[in-house]
């Protein structure tokens, strides 16, 4: 009897009624049972598309969300959004799953050790200090440290020191006991102004207003900051890495110039003392930060009324790992390990490992054969004090061999996780788009977020910025160049007043002129030439009104130091107003710089203003506007850091950029539980505007982060909130007073209250 063939799989799976019909054409390209396969119209059965198991969630008891990411079609992931408890602290979370694994981290670092810089080299910007782990472009800050710094004195909106300081240098203040002054923050940066050898004034920004502060108690050190001669007035401590070698670095003022190896030119600062100044990531609340192997969360907290880093000096001294306080510990364990490689085994005296748990290895030295540095296994086979490891959970155990030396540390379980703020009733709730490398995530409770991705392990989150990244101009000046004058020898007492010139004026009758620096009985401003005198030509006249032309008249004859007169043109506004906006290489404009005002008669010939400003970090050119009836228009783009203005008209089509803060009005807050209000200085809201509320801590009883109340009773520097617009004042009592609490208001906030 012939053998039948299996000709195809398109008839699917067969009814075992038919199981006898060899002969039948359908027996022919049928099958007894497709498990997992699915028939094609061509013939061929493929295994259908489905899914495996990754890995459990992090809290299978609460609930997350999947969200796709997908750059390209080489490039997909899965993000991971949930929220679990961890160290009893309650975290929200992404975790990142791609091409069958979980992200994790790739090898152990000491990121949260702080840097002591011991020298500067002014000439090209290179700091020394210990070994450190910063990359070019990693967000950093300098700080000060107050072991051997001197104390000082505060008094009068004076501060008492022996020092060398300059005018503009940047200084620092640290409270080992007592407080500061009132208005003065805890180790921010602050400008020196006026100094002398002993005492100095402050300023928030370089060669600012002199700020106003009274006495204060207990021991304040002081440190100053090297002077970055390219540095913005603008206060700033965060700067960006450009690694040398792992002892040397320079700063540069923004990413993007860390990355373009363009470093801060460094004034001369004398010798930095040991212990002086250090250098730590620039940490934020929410941050994840790997110590000794170990991943933690940061948070930030108000303790002894000073605003407290999470990563602070000294090993973290006063808030060591244990402390949920400040660190929550994420999983992941790592130590330094031997190799037995004749049975392939990891030694790791108590690991405390579970079977298929991921495990990441590096060395000082080398290796065995079989394990590649940064590479992520698998523990297969654990015991109390070791195990083996295969490539793949479950695997085939690695055979270990070659001449390992050095030392070898492993890093296990550490998954990369970021973190985000929203709750679990949020969680489905959260609309998501994609651009790039960029998931901007938005809920009516909350503030745009965005999700950006900078690497495999480097997830940024934070707000969107909806006013631009670049900052606008600051220093801006405008210098007064007066135009063409004839110099005035002598007045006369009386009426009318007679102005007698050096030379021949060559004025006529009726023409008008501007006059500067006579005697103050005269103000500055136009006048009318009146009677010219006999003189051929004359070098005298009658001095007339505008108006009517009437004589003006005189009480004294006592010039100023260059007394002038200038023809000009009738009527003619002598202020005026500038405002200098940056753009950055893709043309996005800054918002206005402040106004700033001269008084110069431009329609004289000759006269012109000079306006001039900083630079801006990350700025390709500026744009100058000029007001003209109440609007500012625009007269100019230039890449320098000046322009001259003579006279030009405005186009008033293009104007500055508008700050648009009804979107976003953020400040830490705090709560007055006596009469019941919330703190917040120049807060700017008015009643009824929806606010919102998040601790670190507890808030108030009668608050819950994250609901909507609404202002009542608004006063410059403080309000009420109600749970309905218009309603009824909560009692603000029962907050936790050593905690940070944020307020935030605006347009965005969600309606009505959750």
């Amino acid at each position: 009897m012939p053998r039948e063939l299996q000709q195809s799989f398109v008839g699917g799976e067969m009814s075992p009624d038919m199981f006898g019909r060899i002969s039948d054409v359908h027996f022919q390209h049928g099958a007894a049972k497709l498990q997992n396969l699915i028939p094609t119209p061509q013939g061929p059965a493929r295994k259908r598309p489905g899914t495996r198991f990754v890995r459990e969630i992090k809290d299978s008891s609460n609930r997350a969300r999947l969200l796709p990411f997908r750059y390209d079609q080489e490039q997909t992931l899965v993000i991971e959004m949930g929220r679990a408890t961890v160290s009893a602290r309650e975290i929200g979370y992404f975790r990142f799953h791609t091409q069958g694994s979980t992200v994790l981290y790739q090898l152990p670092d000491t990121y949260a050790d702080p840097v002591t810089v011991t020298a500067l080299n002014t000439g090209n910007g290179q700091f020394t200090g210990g070994t450190h782990f910063f990359q070019t472009g990693d967000p950093v800050a300098l700080t000060m440290h107050p072991t051997s710094l001197p104390s000082v004195a505060f008094a009068s909106s004076t501060v008492t020191l022996v020092n060398t300081f300059r005018h503009g240098q940047q200084v620092m203040f640290e409270v080992q006991s007592g407080s500061l002054p009132s208005g003065l923050e805890n180790r921010r940066l602050y400008y020196v102004s006026n100094p002398t050898a002993t005492t100095f004034k402050l300023a928030a920004t370089r060669f600012g207003n002199e700020l106003e502060f009274g006495t204060h108690s207990g021991t304040i050190y002081c440190a100053a900051m090297p002077d970055a001669n390219s540095h913005s007035s603008s206060v700033r401590k965060t700067y960006y890495c450009i690694r040398d070698d792992s002892t040397h670095f320079k700063l540069a003022l923004t990413k993007e110039l860390a990355l373009a190896g363009t470093s801060i030119s460094w004034g001369d600062d004398g010798t930095i003392s040991n212990n002086d100044v250090r250098m730590h990531y620039d940490y934020q609340p929410a941050d994840m930060v790997v110590s000794s192997g170990k991943s933690y969360y940061c948070f930030r907290r108000t303790v002894g009324g000073a605003d407290t880093l999470y990563l602070t000096f000294d090993d973290h001294s006063g808030h060591t790992t244990a402390d949920t306080n400040y660190w929550v510990q994420l999983p992941g364990d790592a130590a330094t390990v031997t190799f037995t490689l004749g049975s392939d085994i990891v030694n790791w005296t108590g690991h405390g490992q579970a079977e298929g748990t991921t495990v990441i290895f590096s060395s000082t030295g080398t290796l065995p054969t079989g394990i590649t540095e940064g590479t992520t296994y698998y523990v297969r086979n654990p015991n109390a004090n070791d195990f083996q490891v295969a490539e793949s959970p479950g695997g085939a155990v690695i055979d270990l061999g070659g001449s390992p030396s050095g030392t070898h540390t492993a890093l296990a379980g550490s998954i990369y996780e970021a973190p985000h703020f929203f709750d679990f009733d949020e969680l489905l709730e959260v609309r998501y788009a994609q651009s790039n490398d960029v998931l901007t995530l938005t809920h009516q409770n909350r503030p745009a977020t965005e999700l950006r991705r900078r690497g495999a392990t480097d997830w940024v989150v934070g707000e969107v910025d909806f006013n631009g990244a670049i900052g606008a101009p600051d220093d801006v000046s405008v210098a007064v160049t007066e135009g063409y004058g004839i110099e005035v020898s002598s007045m006369t007492v009386g009426t009318p007043t007679v102005i007698t010139t050096t030379n021949p004026h060559g004025l006529t009758l009726h023409e008008t002129i501007m006059v500067r620096d006579l005697d103050p009985s005269v103000p500055d401003g136009n006048y009318v030439v009146g009677t010219l005198g006999t003189g051929s030509p004359p070098t005298t006249f009658q001095l007339w009104t505008v108006d009517g032309k009437d004589n003006v008249t005189s009480s004294a004859a006592v010039l100023g130091t260059k007394p002038r007169v200038r023809p000009t043109t009738l009527e003619v506004d002598w202020a005026e107003s500038y405002v200098v906006t940056a753009l950055d290489e893709n043309g996005e404009e800054s918002e206005g710089s402040a106004e700033y005002q001269a008084s110069n008669n431009l329609a004289v010939q000759g006269a012109y203003n000079t306006v001039s400003w900083s630079a801006v970090p990350g700025a390709a050119r500026y744009r100058v506007y000029k007001k003209q009836e109440g609007v500012f228009g625009f007269i100019a783009e230039v890449e320098e850091l000046a322009f001259v203005d003579d006279n030009l008209g405005p186009d008033l089509s293009i104007t500055p950029p508008i700050l648009d803060t009804s979107l976003r009005k953020t400040s830490v807050v705090t709560f007055n539980g006596t009469d019941h209000l919330v703190e917040w200085t120049s807060h700017g809201l008015v009643d009824g505007d929806p606010v919102i509320f998040q601790s670190s801590g507890t808030l108030p009883t009668a608050l819950t982060d994250y609901a909507t109340y609404y202002v009542l009773n608004p006063e410059d520097d403080s309000f009420q909130v109600a749970a309905t617009s218009g309603g009824t004042v909560l009692d603000l009592s029962g907050a936790d007073t050593d905690e940070r609490h944020e307020a935030t208001g605006g347009a965005f906030v969600g309606i009505g209250a959750r």
